[in-house]
């Protein structure tokens, strides 16, 4: 689903300005007395800046860090007050992941069950955003934001965008229904939402299937290996990384070392070897 020019505009503004403040000099201390445990901000002289009890806390990544007090997560500013108010089923630190250090990941599920076990990573029944500090949505709500290497990030369109059933597959199971694309470190939708799935190898290829046909594009979406195979597999050394018969799942990048990759793609009998920047090999 094509985003409107209006939206990217309003997000780049959204994204400009001053950089984030310095992290101020507070520490996370965590009190354990018996079944009594929580969370609390002090100095290096063991001050408190606020008496709140926090089940969850956070270091500060510049004027914001991650706190829970009950079900909810919220952001709180270096004066202890809530500056993003409790809302979000799960959350990261602002700058984890690769992304600019004046956003972050959030996580909204659609119902309370869900709150007890739900992640970032974890995806069925919810709904993810990057937001800034001032808690102002810069993407639309993805289905997943999934980070891969170097400075892009694996995005679903939610279900909602292609008009199915909230519950129509299990958690941490994408819908083949919904559609794929990338962002960048700024929440730029760089690869648009149009492939079946998308895994990304290295920082100039992306393996990516569209309308059933397996291919690559390198970090714009441009076409690399020209979308006309059935199936494809992703191995670095002797290690296997990716095959497209998989069902679901992410691959384990850190198995891989660059120099090492090769591509096997197949068009019915007939096999295509790429180098992992989408060279043919033969």
């Amino acid at each position: 689903m094509k985003k409107p020019l209006l939206f990217s505009v309003a997000a780049l503004l959204l994204l400009t300005g001053a950089a984030a403040p310095e992290s101020p000099e507070y520490t996370v201390y965590k009190y354990h007395n018996g079944p009594e445990l929580y969370y609390y901000f002090a100095d290096t002289a063991g001050n408190r800046f606020n008496d709140v009890r926090y089940a969850e806390a956070y270091p500060f990544s510049g004027d914001r860090a991650l706190v829970r007090e009950t079900k909810k997560y919220g952001y709180i500013n270096p004066a202890g007050e809530l500056a993003i108010p409790y809302q979000f089923d799960a959350a990261l630190s602002f700058g984890d992941q690769g992304f600019d250090k004046d956003l972050v990941i959030v996580r909204f599920a659609f119902r309370d069950e869900l709150r007890e076990f739900i992640t970032p990573w974890t995806y069925g029944d919810s709904e993810m955003v990057l937001i800034n500090r001032r808690g102002e949505a810069v993407t639309p709500r993805y289905e997943v934001i999934r980070p891969v290497k170097y400075e892009l990030a694996v995005v679903v369109e939610t279900r909602r965008n292609h008009g199915l059933p909230v519950g129509i597959a299990e958690p941490n199971k994408v819908p083949d229904a919904c559609k794929w694309g990338c962002i960048d470190k700024y929440g730029r939708e760089v690869i648009p939402c149009v492939y079946d799935r998308i895994f990304g190898i290295n920082e100039a290829l992306l393996l990516a299937q569209k309308d059933g046909k397996w291919g690559a594009v390198d970090a714009r979406g441009k076409e690399v290996i020209p979308f006309i195979h059935d199936f494809c597999r992703y191995r670095s050394g002797r290690r296997q990384v990716f095959s497209s018969d998989w069902d679901g799942g992410w691959p384990n990048m850190s198995r891989v070392t660059l120099g090492k990759g090769r591509i096997d793609m197949y068009d019915g009998d007939r096999k295509t070897v790429y180098d992992e920047f989408g060279r043919k090999l033969k």
